[in-house]
């Protein structure tokens, strides 16, 4: 019997020695764990800075949004809107926009054709944001028909004035007939021969012996009564 609990009591005292050397060995395993080393991997602490180091480094930059992509139109003006970081400042085109609340807006007037729209945000100790769009503006359909009307007007007025300038061009080819008119064999109205003290007036196509002018549209009988021609003219 006593020989038993000896060796009852040794083997209790050896269980309780190898529990205490395996707890030991755990909490040993447990702190090298959560310490780290410092040459390498990350840290805890070092895991739980980083996300915040990120959200840092994004808030040092202005944020701006625009409600809208490059879109075209037939108005002579849009509005143009969007969000930005409270407290920022708004520029479209380098005009200062309306800014409420981190919304903003900005009115523009537009030339036909492409509109390039740059909005720019800025804010001090943030690095400024741009963004741009293209607003294309086309023509409605009454500006076409008036841009329609305009041509046909101007093409008349083209044709109108095309017709006064021969109109023009004949008379002053045409002479003014002095001595009144005949007809001569090709069936047109000539000038008979008349006299002129101030040279050959216009049209005139020979000079008589008798110091008439001639003008006759063929040399056959030109002058014939007037002492025949003296000279011709043209």
């Amino acid at each position: 019997m006593d020989r038993t609990r000896v060796a009852s009591g040794v083997m209790n005292r050896r269980w309780s020695a190898r529990s205490m050397a395996s707890c030991t060995f755990a909490v040993i395993v447990a702190a090298l764990s959560g310490c780290g080393s410092t040459t390498g991997g990350t840290t805890s602490a070092q895991s739980a800075a980083s996300p915040a180091a990120h959200v840092e480094a994004a808030a040092t930059h202005v944020a701006l949004h625009l409600n809208t992509r490059s879109y075209s139109l037939t108005a002579s003006s849009t509005s143009i809107s969007g969000s930005v970081t409270r407290g920022a400042s708004v520029r479209v085109n380098g005009h200062v926009a309306s800014v409420r609340s981190g919304r903003w807006s900005r009115t523009l007037g537009l030339h036909l054709g492409r509109n390039n729209v740059v909005v720019t945000a800025t804010m001090h100790g943030r690095t400024p944001a741009s963004k741009s769009i293209t607003v294309t503006r086309k023509q409605s359909p009454a500006e076409l028909e008036a841009r329609a009307v305009a041509n046909a007007l101007q093409a008349e007025a083209r044709k109108r004035r095309a017709v006064e300038a021969e109109e023009r061009k004949a008379a002053q080819a045409t002479p003014t007939c002095t001595n009144g008119t005949y007809v001569n064999s090709a069936g047109n109205t000539v000038c008979k021969p008349e006299e002129s003290s101030s040279g050959a007036p216009a049209g005139a196509t020979a000079r008589c012996e008798d110091g008439t002018y001639s003008f006759s549209e063929s040399r056959s009988g030109t002058c014939s009564h007037h002492g025949g021609v003296s000279e011709w003219l043209g």
